[in-house]
């Protein structure tokens, strides 16, 4: 870990009159205000001990990217994290997903995820199973192919080499409308 991410753990608030930081071999932390070096010690050496000069200005970025909000990548593996956006399919059956924002976890028969359904602008909480990631636009586009693939094969009972590739050469099926 780099000097100014150490400082930034551990030190609670940047010393008055400092213009920067080092650290020693011994991982001694040294800075100086008007006069003599002053030591104080964090809890680990840095990886850039030997060339590291830390400044108010570096420690004060790194200690506001500390508290920034993280960013958490959801792979669709157990409850979604706390500030999530991602998709619910709702309990009445319905197969049509909503998009939600995950604002809580509970954890009492089983654990849930209390949810904001971003459509519906209600509240609600539901176990891992009931929630996904939001598809990109290819995921969507594949399934809509898959979906028209099956239609295919039940319409014109053949195989799905068949199928797959009569779609892949344009044919489509359409409902004919008279007027």
């Amino acid at each position: 870990m780099k000097l100014v991410d150490i400082l930034a753990h551990e030190l609670k608030s940047w010393p008055e009159d400092c213009g920067a930081i080092e650290q020693d071999r011994r991982g001694t932390c040294l800075y100086k205000v008007n006069g003599p070096a002053i030591a104080t010690y964090v809890g680990s050496f840095a990886d850039d001990a030997d060339s590291a000069k830390v400044t108010r200005d570096q420690w004060q970025a790194a200690v506001d990217a500390l508290k920034a909000e993280k960013v958490v990548e959801w792979n669709g593996e157990g409850l979604p994290p706390v500030g999530t956006i991602c998709e619910h399919l709702p309990y009445n059956g319905g197969s049509e997903w909503h998009k939600v924002e995950i604002i809580a976890h509970k954890n009492h028969l089983m654990p849930v995820a209390v949810f904001w359904d971003l459509r519906e602008l209600k509240a609600g909480c539901s176990s891992a199973h009931a929630f996904r990631p939001i598809r990109t636009p290819e995921q969507i586009a594949a399934e809509e192919r898959a979906k028209q693939i099956k239609e295919i094969i039940q319409d014109l009972d053949v195989p799905l080499a068949v199928a797959s590739r009569a779609f892949d050469k344009g044919y489509r099926k359409f409902e004919i409308v008279d007027n």
